[in-house]
C-alpha cells in the first residue's frame, strides 16, 4: 500500500513520552491557529476530475534567541519550531489508497528540570466528512516498524471516502547552539492542483534568508516587527504537475531555494553566486592536507610500481587500488559487506587520491560543478548541491578526469550528472576560477553506446518458437545498467584476486586481508544462488523489455565486466527461446522480429502536447541491434522492403535498414539521442522519430512458403 511519509528528524539525549494532554493542547492549538485557507471546504469547478486537490499546504520555521542556565553560566540557545500542514480532498479511490496510511517518525520530547516541556514533536491527524463531521485520528494505535533507522510509525487512516478531507500536520520544537535549518528546495507544483502553498520563515534581524525564486516563482515579502523579520512567500492556484518525459522538476517547474545565513549577509562569492566561494575555496585548496596515514597505500607502490614512469599508468593505478574492496576496509567505514553497494566514499578518497598525485609529482586542478539535476551554479545555494572531481595533466597524455569512487569508476567517467556542468575550479590559489572550458566535457551519443547482436531461428521442437543467441556490448554510462544486471559480488572479488594486491608487510594490512578473504569465501559458497538470481533477473528484463514470453535461458558468459582500461567495455552473451513473437498463419508465418529491439521510449500525446517546459535527459546515447534471422529452407521472406526507415534531426534519430544475404534477413537499426538538452520548441522533431522507432517494432514480416 503507498504511503506518504511526512517527517522532520530530530536527535534528543533525553527523551519522555508525550504526556496526552499535553499532545492534546498543541494538537488543538495548530488547528485552532491555523490560517483561513484550512478552514476551506470546496473547491474550483475545473478540478472536480482531478484524483485529489491541496486545498493548503503550509511550512513554518521560527527561530528565536533564548536564554538558558546550564551549570553555572547561561548559554544563548536558538529555539526553533517547525511545522508542516496540509489540507486536501480526495476525489477518487486512488487518491483513497495512497492516503490511507501515514507514516512518520515517534514521537519524542525532552523536559527541563522544572519539568516543563521545552522540546517535542507533535503530530495530527484528522478526516472531516463532507457534511462537516470530523473525526480526530488515534495515534495511540500507530504501529511502529523497523524499516528505517529512524523507526517511522505508521498509522492507518480509516473509513476514507470520496470526497473526504484529510487535514494533518508535524510540528517539532527544539533547542539548538546554532539555527539547523540548511538549505531548502521546494518545487511549489505538487502531484495534484494546489489551490494555496505557503512558506512563512521568522527570524532575528540579525539572521537573513537568502533565496532564489527560479522557474516563474514566487519571492518572498518581509515584514520587520521589533526584533524580528518575517520571511512569506504564497502562491495560489497551482495546476498539477504534468507527467512529462524527461523533466528535473528543480529546473522545470516554479521552485524556491532558501537557507538562514546567520552571519546576516549574502554569502561571500565573487562571481555572484549564493554559496560562500571562500569556504569552498579553502576546502579545495586544502584537501591534500589530511593526516590520514597512506603507509600501506605506499607500501603497494613501492612493491608494485617502483620502476614506473609512466604518470598516466600510475594514475590508472590509483583508481584501481582506491576501488578495490580491500583497500577500501583499510581506509573506510559504515562499508557494506557487498562491494557492489559501495559508491559513496567520504571525501578522504579525494585526498588519498590527491596524496598519491603529489608524491608522484603529477599535476591535478580540483573542480566543484554542480548536479544537472540541482541547476547551474547561479541556481544554487548549498554546497550539497555540488560534488567535486579531479582534472590530472600527467606528463605523457591528455587530461583525465577522475570522479567519486564507485565499484566501476574509470578514467574520464565523472558521472553524467557532472557531465559538462559549469564548474568552479582551484589550481592551488586562494580564489576560485570559473570555468566552462576545462571542464569533463559532455560525453556523445557514441561514447555512450549499447550493441546487440542477435541470431534468431526457429526452434527445432516448435516453429511457433524462436531461438536466439545474443551478444551485448555496452560502453560509456550506458554500461552502468548492465554491469549492475550481469556482475555478481563475487564475480567482483575475482576481478581483484590478483596476487599484487594482497601483499603486504603490515599488521593490519594482514588482519584486514584475512576478514576480506573470509568475506570473499562466503560470496563463493552462494556464487550458484546469485548466479541463478542474475539468470532470473535478466529473462525477466527480456520480457517486460519487449513485451516478450521467454523460455529457455541458458549459456550465460560474462565476457568483460567493463572495469579495467584494457576492457573497457561490459559484454556478455546469453541464449534463450522467444514463445510469442512467431505466429502461424496458413503455411506461412507471420514474424514479429522488430519486437527484438526491445520496447521504445512512448509518450503521452495529451501531455506532451503543446510542451513549454525544457527536456532533460541524462545524457546523450545509441542503441544498436543487428538482427540475423536464419530463412528456413523453403520459405521467402516477403514485405520487409517497408521496414527501411530513416528520421535524421539535429538532436537524434532512429534508422532501420533490412536487407537479405544468402538465407539470413539481416535487420539493422540504430536508435540515437545526440544531445541531454532539448528546447521545448525543438521537441516536435524529437517526437517524430521517436515514433518511428516505437512504429517500427510493431511491424511483422510475413514468411511465405515456397
Amino acid at each position: 500500500m503507498s504511503k506518504k511519509i511526512f517527517s522532520i528528524i530530530l536527535v534528543f539525549s533525553v527523551c519522555i513520552k508525550l504526556s496526552s494532554q499535553t499532545q492534546l493542547e498543541i494538537r488543538d492549538a495548530i488547528w485552532a491557529n491555523a490560517d483561513n485557507e484550512f478552514k476551506v471546504m470546496q473547491i474550483p469547478e475545473k478540478w472536480n476530475k482531478e484524483s485529489a486537490v491541496v486545498i493548503a499546504l503550509k511550512t513554518s520555521y521560527t527561530a528565536d534567541f533564548v536564554t538558558r542556565m546550564v551549570g553555572l553560566s547561561t548559554v544563548r540557545y536558538i529555539n526553533e519550531i517547525s511545522t508542516f500542514h496540509k489540507r486536501i480532498k480526495l476525489l477518487d479511490a486512488a487518491a483513497i489508497k495512497e492516503y490511507s496510511e501515514l507514516s512518520f517518525n515517534s514521537l519524542k520530547m525532552n523536559s527541563n528540570m522544572f519539568g516543563k516541556a521545552k522540546e517535542y514533536r507533535t503530530i495530527g491527524i484528522k478526516v472531516i466528512k463532507p457534511n462537516g463531521t470530523e473525526h480526530i485520528v488515534d495515534l495511540n494505535e500507530s504501529v511502529k516498524t523497523e524499516s528505517t533507522s529512524s523507526k517511522e510509525n505508521k498509522i492507518a487512516v480509516p473509513n476514507l471516502e470520496i470526497n473526504d478531507i484529510i487535514d494533518f500536520f508535524i510540528t517539532t520544537k527544539e533547542d539548538n547552539y546554532n539555527v539547523s535549518l540548511g538549505q531548502q528546495t521546494d518545487v511549489l507544483a505538487e502531484e495534484y492542483p494546489v489551490m494555496s502553498y505557503k512558506v512563512v520563515v521568522k527570524v532575528p534581524k540579525e539572521y537573513l534568508l537568502d533565496y532564489i525564486a527560479l522557474n516563474g516563482a514566487p519571492v518572498f515579502t518581509e515584514e520587520r516587527i521589533e526584533k524580528d523579520i518575517t520571511y512569506t512567500l504564497v502562491a495560489k492556484d497551482i495546476e498539477k504537475r504534468k507527467k512529462l518525459l524527461w523533466t528535473y522538476p528543480v529546473r522545470t517547474f516554479p521552485v524556491i531555494k532558501y537557507k538562514i545565513n546567520t552571519n546576516g549577509k549574502k554569502d561571500d562569492s565573487p562571481h555572484g553566486f549564493h554559496l560562500n566561494e571562500t569556504d569552498l575555496g579553502n576546502y579545495l585548496n586544502n584537501i591534500s592536507l589530511s593526516y590520514i596515514d597512506v603507509g600501506i597505500i605506499w607500501d603497494y607502490f613501492n612493491k608494485n610500481m617502483k620502476k614506473e614512469t609512466s604518470q598516466k599508468k600510475i594514475v590508472n593505478e590509483a583508481i584501481y587500488l582506491l576501488r578495490n574492496p580491500l583497500y577500501q576496509n583499510l581506509y573506510f567505514s559504515n562499508l557494506s559487506k557487498n562491494p557492489l553497494e559501495n559508491d559513496n566514499l567520504s571525501n578522504d578518497y579525494f585526498a588519498i587520491l590527491a596524496k598519491i598525485l603529489t608524491k608522484y609529482k603529477i599535476k591535478y586542478h580540483v573542480l566543484a560543478a554542480p548536479y544537472r539535476k540541482a541547476g547551474t551554479l547561479s541556481e544554487i545555494n548549498s554546497f550539497s548541491n555540488l560534488d567535486l572531481y579531479f582534472k590530472i595533466m600527467p606528463s605523457d597524455g591528455d587530461p583525465i578526469f577522475v570522479a567519486r569512487m564507485e565499484p566501476f569508476l574509470l578514467p574520464n567517467k565523472v558521472g553524467d550528472d557532472l557531465d559538462g556542468q559549469e564548474a568552479l575550479i582551484s589550481k592551488g590559489s586562494s580564489k576560485l576560477e570559473l570555468t566552462s572550458t576545462e571542464i569533463s566535457p559532455n560525453s556523445t551519443s557514441n561514447d555512450n553506446r549499447t550493441e546487440s547482436v542477435l541470431k534468431v531461428s526457429f526452434n527445432e521442437e516448435d516453429n511457433s518458437k524462436l531461438n536466439v543467441q545474443r551478444r551485448i556490448t555496452a560502453r560509456g554510462y550506458n554500461k552502468t545498467f548492465h554491469q549492475y544486471e550481469i556482475v555478481t559480488p563475487y564475480d567482483y572479488y575475482v576481478e581483484y584476486t590478483q596476487p599484487k594486491y594482497e601483499v603486504s608487510d603490515s599488521r593490519l594490512f594482514n588482519k584486514v586481508l584475512k576478514e576480506y578473504q573470509e568475506e570473499k569465501a562466503k560470496y563463493e559458497q552462494r556464487k550458484s544462488q546469485d548466479y541463478n538470481q542474475r539468470e532470473e533477473k535478466i529473462k525477466k528484463s527480456i520480457e517486460d523489455d519487449g513485451d516478450m514470453v521467454v523460455s529457455g535461458y541458458k549459456d550465460f558468459k560474462l565476457i568483460s565486466p567493463g572495469m579495467w582500461i584494457e576492457n573497457p567495455f561490459c559484454e556478455y552473451s546469453d541464449a534463450f527461446v522467444v514463445e510469442n513473437i512467431c505466429k502461424k498463419a496458413g503455411n506461412n508465418y507471420l514474424l514479429e522480429l522488430p519486437k527484438l529491439i526491445e520496447q521504445q521510449t512512448e509518450f503521452d500525446e495529451e501531455e506532451e502536447k503543446n510542451r513549454t517546459q525544457d527536456v532533460y535527459m541524462d545524457y546523450a546515447r545509441s542503441y544498436l541491434y543487428i538482427i540475423e534471422f536464419e530463412i528456413p529452407e523453403g520459405y521467402t521472406v516477403e514485405g520487409y522492403e517497408a521496414l527501411n526507415k530513416k528520421y535524421d534531426t539535429p538532436f537524434g534519430g532512429f534508422e532501420s535498414t533490412v536487407k537479405i544475404e544468402g538465407n539470413k534477413l539481416i535487420i539493422s537499426t540504430k536508435k540515437h539521442y545526440d544531445v541531454n538538452y532539448i528546447k521545448a520548441s525543438d521537441w516536435p522533431q524529437c517526437k517524430e522519430f521517436m515514433n518511428g522507432a516505437v512504429n517500427f517494432t510493431k511491424q511483422k514480416i510475413l514468411l511465405k512458403k515456397k
